[in-house]
């Protein structure tokens, strides 16, 4: 199974998201658009990973985010990387509550490097991917409009993170979730 941990977005957050892209989406560019179903932020990507070890790891992370404390996140900004001249990914950026994303982050690579999965080396950057450019077609018209299009600044509550399992139907990622780790007091 291909798996990843990862928190959901609420549905006032992915609304939000799914008009922008959809204005996004007005300059026809050549880009791959993630559905509103898969909008998400990776913790972890852990790869192929046998069913028993992940009987292994469950225990290990419902521990762990017992000892999480919820904690409120936001998202109001666009951005591109590697640039907003030149995007090959868009995503939204996290405003307030990065910091606390990156802590949940470690700690989930920490428990896991335990566990013999493969430490993160790259930075974390906690965001959440909109699409991803495959092509020049009307690059320019999607720089420009990136650069004036405004989100309102949307606030939610995270009490849990979660397992995801990708599966790749037809030319499309399909995410589901396998299980949820509830934070402390989940309130």
């Amino acid at each position: 199974m291909r798996l990843f941990l990862a928190l959901h977005p609420d549905k006032e957050i992915v609304n939000e998201l799914e008009k922008t892209i959809e204005l996004l989406k007005s300059v026809k560019a050549d880009v791959k658009w993630v559905n509103k179903e898969a909008l998400h932020i990776t913790l972890k990507f852990l790869g192929e990973t046998d069913k028993t070890r992940v009987n292994g790891i469950a225990p290990l992370l419902s521990k762990l985010a017992k000892e999480i404390k919820p904690f409120n996140i936001s998202s109001e900004k666009l951005a591109a990387f590697p640039d907003m001249v030149k995007p090959k990914g868009l995503f939204s950026a996290i405003s307030s509550g990065k910091d606390e994303i990156i802590a949940v982050a470690k700690k989930i690579d920490e428990i896991l490097v335990q566990a013999a999965f493969k430490r993160e080396e790259r930075p974390f950057n906690p965001h959440i991917t909109l699409g991803r450019v495959k092509g020049a077609s009307n690059l320019q018209k999607l720089s420009e409009l990136l650069l004036t299009v405004n989100m309102p600044k949307i606030e939610q509550r995270v009490k849990a993170f979660y397992l995801l399992k990708s599966e790749l139907i037809g030319n499309r990622s399909v995410y589901k979730d396998l299980e949820e780790f509830k934070f402390a007091g989940n309130g």
